[in-house]
């Protein structure tokens, strides 16, 4: 029987601006047009940097300084003024999936390195029990330049590891959604991983089953618990 669900944000429970249908890539769309090119062209030279660093030890200091950055970039923004012209679609099916799975008992929520203010907005319209993400800081709506990296590309599994020791639950009885290389760990971990809208092959592949979106999702988790 399963019994947690988890699943990744940007490109997955939604698709946003951009390449990556990403929470960050939404925030960058929105600055004023020098910030804006500045904040893609360093999306793009730490992504390259990051795919061809050897240790983990340089991705995350490679990652702690794109973060800095983006922050920096981000200093001065309103929050609500980013959330009402953030355009987010739901992937077709993700309202419906979660509402049923709700419905039947489970456990769900959102774990993504993506921006917390736009994470938590879906999570509380979704009905979500939690949501893990990048912490971005802001004082009287005033985002301060500064922030928590909770949630990096290389610490998914860890957290899923957390997730499912806080609430006593087996590998078994986990279902993880998501799309890209840093879900594929997870994909591989849970009981029954699920790529939803994949970006990759290799994504597809760690996946038990591969969706275009949310639409079949709980039938494959309807078989499974039947085969278990």
């Amino acid at each position: 029987m399963i019994k947690l669900i988890i699943s990744d944000f940007d490109g997955t429970i939604a698709q946003l601006h951009g390449q990556y249908q990403s929470s960050w890539d939404s925030v960058g769309n929105l600055l004023k047009k020098q910030k804006r090119e500045e904040w893609f062209a360093v999306r793009d030279f730490y992504l390259g940097k990051i795919h061809k660093a050897g240790s983990i030890t340089d991705k995350l200091r490679l990652e702690a300084q794109w973060f800095a950055q983006d922050l920096y970039l981000m200093k001065g923004e309103n929050v609500e003024n980013l959330l009402q012209r953030i355009e987010m679609n739901y992937t077709k099916g993700a309202r419906e999936f979660f509402k049923e799975m709700k419905k039947q008992g489970k456990i769900i929520g959102i774990l993504s390195a993506g921006v917390d203010f736009i994470i938590e907005k879906a999570a509380k319209e979704l009905e979500m029990d939690f949501s893990i993400c990048t912490k971005i800081y802001h004082k009287n709506g005033i985002l301060t330049g500064e922030g928590e990296d909770v949630v990096d590309l290389q610490n998914k599994l860890d957290w899923f590891k957390k997730l499912r020791k806080k609430y006593h639950i087996r590998p078994k009885e986990v279902v993880y959604l998501g799309d890209h290389f840093n879900c594929i760990p997870c994909l591989k971990e849970a009981g029954l991983g699920i790529a939803i809208n994949a970006k990759t092959e290799e994504v597809k592949k760690a996946a038990k089953y591969a969706l275009k979106d949310f639409r079949g999702a709980a039938k494959l988790i309807g078989d499974y618990e039947r085969g278990n």
